[in-house]
């Protein structure tokens, strides 16, 4: 899936707008294509959006060898370590944005383990997205429900505050299973494999 962000306020006021799909699939043979979640949305001038959250650093290389910073839902206690929070945000507004704030709240079954404020440098164009990560320095010590918990503030008046926080959360379990194998495989809330194949993983 390839998200696609179009402006369109050149067509702002007309009475009748049709939107064309052209497709190709470059010479190779393929079935066609889907186009699903299409919204048109108002385009403020000032407007600072959160994203995603993240309980781990998706910045990070997926076969980092002892890295614990993957993205899990359940994670055994005895394998938690440090916690790394992220947050995806875009300028979803037509002006560019300096002086953003970012305020982080890490929860652990309702009781605040983390707060922290960071003022980000440098600016933000229109439509423009950026990752920010955060290493916590705090780890777990014991089990429940974490919650990470993202807002966002901006110098300039923001016109659309409804999408200025953002959360995620992950459960801290009790002893991972088969004697901690597979305790820390990748866990996004489906199940996926492969056979065969000839590359190492």
């Amino acid at each position: 899936w390839l998200p696609l962000v179009v402006n369109l306020s050149a067509f702002d006021g007309l009475d009748d707008i049709r939107i064309r799909f052209r497709w190709s699939d470059n010479g190779n043979w393929s079935g066609g294509f889907a186009v699903d979640d299409i919204t048109l949305r108002e385009r403020h001038g000032t407007d600072l959006s959160v994203e995603r959250v993240f309980a781990h650093d998706p910045l990070a290389d997926l076969f980092r060898p002892g890295d614990q910073t993957l993205g899990h839902t359940m994670l055994p206690l005895e394998q938690a370590g440090p916690l790394t929070v992220a947050a995806e945000l875009m300028n979803r507004g037509t002006t560019l944005l300096d002086g953003i704030t970012l305020s982080v709240s890490v929860s652990l079954d309702g009781d605040e383990q983390v707060v922290r404020d960071t003022l980000l440098t440098g600016t933000l164009s229109p439509g423009q997205r950026t990752t920010v990560v955060l290493p916590t320095y705090w780890s777990p010590s014991s089990t429940g429900s974490l919650t990470v918990t993202f807002s966002v503030d901006v110098a300039a008046h923001d016109e659309d505050p409804s999408n200025n926080t953002g959360e995620t959360s992950m459960h801290i379990t009790g002893p991972g299973w088969d004697d901690g194998h597979g305790a820390m495989a990748r866990d996004l809330g489906h199940v996926q494999g492969s056979i065969g194949g000839d590359r190492a993983y």
